[in-house]
């Protein structure tokens, strides 16, 4: 024998049902991700929180030049100037998020030269380098990237 055909009645109710599920999910996930951009957020915090008081020992030790904030200057090609401010939005197409064009950047002299470390900041955490001098556009990234900058900080 073969199976009843669903009335349409039954088929909008399966389709609803469905949609329903769907919906739930979606929700479970989009709490999933307002949780981890809260996690995400926190850790930020903490590594500004050391990065800024490590500006502060060493400009207390060497020289207020030592560590300084800067700011990208704005550019068409977000990727030819740092990959990391680059925030993919299409194909071939990429834009900065301005809440991380500031840049602390600390000014190590070694053997080898003089170099830099540096680390994107957000807006928000403006006020924990306030110690620093803010020289705007006024510096030049030198291209490192950030396996770069921690094979610097393991070598110094």
């Amino acid at each position: 024998m073969k199976d009843k055909e669903p009335t349409l009645q039954e088929e909008y109710d399966i389709v609803r049902t469905k949609f329903a599920e769907l919906v739930d999910r979606l929700s479970e996930q989009g709490e999933d991700c307002i949780n981890l951009q809260r996690e995400l957020d926190y850790v930020y915090k903490e590594r500004n929180r050391c990065i800024a008081f490590m500006t502060k020992m060493i400009t207390a030790l060497d020289s207020p030049d030592t560590a300084f904030i800067g700011t990208h200057q704005p550019v068409d090609d977000d990727a030819a100037l740092c990959p990391a401010v680059g925030v993919a939005r299409g194909e071939g197409e990429r834009r900065r998020d301005d809440d991380w064009r500031n840049v602390v950047v600390i000014v190590i002299v070694s053997t080898e030269g003089t170099m830099q470390l540096t680390w994107h900041i957000h807006n928000d955490d403006w006020p924990l380098f306030s110690h620093l001098e803010h020289k705007g556009t006024d510096w030049k990234w030198d291209g490192h990237t950030t396996d770069e900058k921690y094979k610097r900080m393991e070598g110094w």
